[in-house]
């Protein structure tokens, strides 16, 4: 009773310390596994992680192993359901199933491989059913507890413990090694045997779970009596709102997250958390995104996200992720818009309307619905602004004043988008044809006057700058600067484009920042310069945002942190004081990319650290002291290797082994596929990975979500493969390695070139031994063949030798013949001579003889002339001449005559002189000639033959 009180004053004067600082409004995000993603059957009955952030569930079918991407099933050893499994923080994960217990542990690739230790125990105590539970003692021993027995694994080896009655729970809480039995005692190990502890009595229900809390409390989930406080030996109440609900409900599992927050899993409820004052803070159920209300078993990750068991499924709720959904409308499910904060409610607009709801430090989750829709607003909301004393709503139908859950119509003007404030009078309404003016009465209400004329685009975004001018902007028709003066029903406009220095007149969002008026432009940020009336590139803003993409919305809080969005995601530029200098810190929410309303982006910043985002389905609502403090890192690691070709080709399964050596391949096994995961990105759609591989790849590959990559074809040698994930924000892990080698083909391995070289040495010596052989037999061949040619030659030399003297003797015989035929020519005509002569001499001594008158003398005389006449006669007798001629010159004439007809029977004597080579005083005494008589007649004959000047006339003689 007492602590009852306690915790009833502990509620509400909580209350007041925690005002405006909620933290369990909305729903988290919850991700489902159904058995076709896992792979396994429906109940899960145990969970754990291990160091690489890794998850583990006990399933009916086997030991399930998440990591972050792929889900592996490994089934023991009787193939029978897993209902526990316990993690020793180093390589081994214990389970227990039905009649089996042992453990997986990696091989020598990495792979885990059961072990089972049933045959380790003890004969009398081998017969036995499921194991429930797994734990560790202080001293390093695992325990595995049945309905029957325990079991002690230590120093390897199986120790059997029996008590007298059944056994219903195995637990670990403040160093303690707790037990039940069906009695409901609570046991403790002490001394090498459980005794009851002292001075506590039995339980009338089930324990479900034991935890450490604070100091030397010990919390204790029961299945049917809520929570009891187990502190210095007592037990007594734990006592929270929710414990009729808990009863009714049931606890079947239950778990601690930071903070510190109690987790619990009941059997018909879904899960509850308590804060650490024992409020209930979130109810989380299949309305909320669940599976199924039967929890069998809870566990947080490394980032505090809540993994479930269930009755039929996997669930993951982001207990730690920073923003949590909130749908005003309930199953109307419509698209957010608006927020505001006005006095102590929250107000939500929507297509659907606007909803309302008290804005204090806790909801209750078992409150639902918690928003009430404003009486007066149903349809589609534009804006709402906190102008003064009154919350003023843009809607379809017109402005409205909002008043609690009551909304009143401002005027009968339609199409009203938001509300811009001038002065403490005056203040401007954007509708869907242009400004309307609005002003302060007495009692600080806003009283519609009318609608300005001079300008009549729709005005949807508005900003006053510091000089009291209203900037308006439409994406279609540019930016226009609106001047309003007081008692002027209507309003000078000046319109800014590609003249004023911005980019284009399209796509154009006016905002305010710092003080400056800034248009975000298709590409880039301007700034408006007063002094030249004109736009300039915004310097700093382009800096810290990309100025090649769209920036669809900038708002400033009261902090100075600018909100962002661009290309469809959204973040912040967190604005820090360091002195004199301020630094800016982007940051990027993933988990909203693509989620905004395109085109009517919104956010809205409180002062409280609240931040609101309106999306396609409500409302996002971020904690940002969550998300200060929320666990950002990524890692990364290799997780399989295998061949493609073979599924169950598993050359790496991903664990890693002390002295791991790298992985040697055969060469057959050349074209691996590497898989990779991040655990703790499970709600980050847009989470990417990189790989190189070293040995391969000269540069990283391009980011991409695959969580797989294939290498076909490596050629042997080292390889190390790379890989690094990155979240949505842009956050990098560490690299991480895996190093691996292919072996040479048989052809080209080290054996294989030995026996290459030793064949080539046995191949070459051969060759040599042939070789040498050969040349030996070239060398008697070449001696034997020299011999024979030198004899050869020896016989040739003396046949040239005889055929030399032949043709010698041969020449010699024409010489011969040739002088003889000369000297036969010349013997007949000296013959012929000496006939004439000797007649001559006779006819002369005749003469002589007579003595006769001068008559007879004279006649004597005449007939010697005539004798004389017949030397002649027969020197010209040419047919003679020409025969003997052409028998001693081969000829000659005859050929003459063929060739040149034309010549007279003097030119062929002289021919045949001439090629006798006679002079030319020899020739004037065989024809009887003078000399010059000669040279006339071989002019003549060279005119005849048609010689040039140059050539000589014997030669060519000689040659015919």
């Amino acid at each position: 009773m007492r602590d009852a009180c306690f915790f009833t004053f502990l509620l509400f004067t909580s209350f007041s310390c925690l005002f405006g600082q909620p933290g369990n409004l909305g729903r988290p995000p919850v991700r489902n596994f159904n058995r076709s993603t896992y792979n396994g059957g429906t109940q899960t009955w145990d969970i754990v992680t291990d160091k690489q952030g890794r998850i583990f569930f006990a399933n009916n079918e086997g030991l399930l192993e998440f990591d972050g991407a792929h889900w592996t099933k490994h089934p023991i050893a009787n193939g029978t359901i897993v209902r526990s499994v316990y993690f020793d923080g180093h390589d081994r994960y214990y389970v227990g199933g039905q009649g089996e217990l042992g453990y997986f542990s990696p091989n020598e690739r990495g792979s885990l491989v059961f072990h089972s230790l049933t045959q380790a125990i003890e004969q009398q105590f081998r017969q036995f059913e499921d194991v429930w539970d797994i734990v560790a003692s202080d001293d390093g021993a695992v325990w595995f507890r049945t309905d029957e027995y325990l079991f002690r694994f230590k120093n390897q080896k199986m120790q059997g413990f029996q008590l007298a009655n059944s056994l219903m729970f195995l637990g670990k809480a403040g160093g303690q090694l707790l037990v039940q039995d069906t009695r409901g005692t609570l046991y403790q190990f002490q001394a090498e045997h459980f005794e009851p502890i002292p001075g506590v009595a039995a339980l009338s229900s089930p324990v479900t779970a034991v935890l450490s809390w604070k100091q030397d409390t010990i919390l204790v989930t029961t299945l049917k009596n809520g929570v009891i406080a187990l502190t210095n030996g007592q037990l007594h109440p734990w006592g929270t709102p929710a414990d009729t609900w808990l009863k009714e409900k049931r606890i079947y599992s239950a778990t601690l997250l930071p903070g510190p927050t109690l987790a619990l899993g009941t059997s018909l409820g879904g899960v509850l958390l308590l804060a650490e004052d024992r409020r209930p803070m979130q109810l989380i159920q299949k309305s909320e995104g669940l599976q199924n209300n039967n929890i069998l078993s809870i566990k947080p990750d490394g980032k505090g996200n809540l993994w479930l068991g269930e009755d039929n499924g996997i669930d993951l709720i982001g207990i730690s992720m920073p923003f949590y959904q909130l749908q005003p409308d309930g199953e109307l499910e419509g698209t957010g818009y608006a927020a505001a904060l006005y006095g102590d409610m929250l107000y939500l607009g929507s297509s659907n309307g606007l909803y309302a709801h008290p804005w204090r430090s806790w909801y209750n989750p078992f409150d639902k619905p918690a928003f009430k829709p404003v009486s007066g607003a149903t349809g589609q909301v534009w804006g709402l602004e906190s102008l003064g004393p009154e919350l003023l709503l843009g809607h379809h139908e017109g402005g409205f004043r909002v008043s609690g859950t009551q909304a009143n119509h401002l005027s009968a003007e339609t199409g009203v988008w938001n509300y811009l404030q001038m002065d403490d009078t005056l203040m401007l309404a954007g509708t869907y044809k242009g400004l309307s003016l609005y002003t302060r009465r007495n009692n600080g209400a806003w009283q519609y006057r009318y609608h300005l004329d001079g300008f009549d685009e729709s005005s949807r975004i508005m900003v006053r700058d510091d000089a009291g001018r209203c900037w308006v902007s439409h994406p279609y028709r540019g930016v226009f600067q609106v001047a309003y003066q007081a008692g002027n029903r209507s309003v000078t406009v000046r319109s800014y484009g590609t003249a004023d220095g911005l980019p284009s007149g399209l796509g154009n969002y006016v905002y305010k920042i710092a003080g400056n008026v800034v248009v975000a432009a298709e590409k880039g940020l301007y700034q408006y310069d007063p002094t030249s009336n004109r736009f300039v590139p915004a310097k700093a803003l382009n800096t810290w945002l990309n100025p090649d993409q769209h920036t669809r919305l900038l708002r400033e809080d009261a902090r100075g942190n600018i909100w962002f969005c661009q290309n469809g995601k959204v973040g912040v530029l967190w604005v820090e004081d360091h002195g004199v200098e301020k630094r800016v810190r982007k940051e990027v929410f993933p988990q909203l990319n693509g989620q905004l309303v395109g085109g009517f982006e919104f956010i809205y910043p409180t002062g409280d650290g609240q931040v609101f985002f309106a999306t396609q389905r409500g409302f996002m609502h971020l904690r940002t002291r969550t998300q200060t403090a929320r666990d950002s890192s990524v890692q990364v690691f290799v997780n399989l290797i295998q061949l493609p070709e073979y599924q169950d080709s598993i050359l790496y399964g991903g664990f890693p082994l002390s002295g791991e050596q790298a992985l040697s391949l055969p060469y057959a096994a050349n074209t691996l596929r590497f898989a990779f995961a991040a655990p703790g990105l499970e709600f980050d759609a847009d989470a990417q990975y990189s790989v190189r591989l070293e040995g391969l790849d000269q540069d990283w590959s391009a980011w991409s979500g695959k969580t797989e990559k294939d290498y076909p074809h490596l050629p042997a040698g080292k390889y190390t493969l790379w890989v690094k994930a990155r979240d949505g924000a842009g956050r990098e892990s560490q690299p991480a390695a895996y190093t691996f080698r292919i072996q040479p083909p048989w052809y080209a391995s080290s054996a294989a070139i030995f026996c290459y070289l030793a064949a080539l040495g046995a191949l070459l010596y051969s060759l040599f031994r042939r070789q040498r052989r050969r040349f030996e037999a070239e060398k008697e061949a070449i001696s034997t063949e020299y011999q024979q040619e030198r004899a050869v030659e020896r016989r040739l030399l003396e046949e040239n030798e005889q055929v030399i003297r032949q043709l010698q003797h041969e020449k010699l015989e024409v010489e011969v013949q040739h002088k003889n035929k000369e000297l036969a020519l010349a013997t007949m005509h000296l013959v012929q001579k000496g006939e004439i002569l000797s007649t001559l001499l006779e006819e002369i001594e005749k003469a002589l003889q007579k003595k006769q008158d001068a008559t007879a003398l004279r006649a004597d005389m005449h007939r010697i002339v005539r004798t004389l006449q017949l030397d002649v006669q027969h020197d010209d007798d040419w047919q003679q001449f020409a025969y003997h001629f052409d028998a001693v010159y081969g000829g000659f004439l005859k050929r003459l005559r063929e060739q040149y007809p034309q010549l007279s029977n003097n030119d062929y004597r002289l021919c045949a002189y001439l090629r006798m080579n006679l002079s030319t005083k020899e020739i004037a005494h065989l024809m009887n000639i003078s000399v010059r008589g000669v040279e006339g007649s071989r002019y003549r004959l060279r005119k005849k033959l048609n010689l040039p000047n140059e050539e000589n006339l014997v030669e060519f003689l000689m040659e015919l």
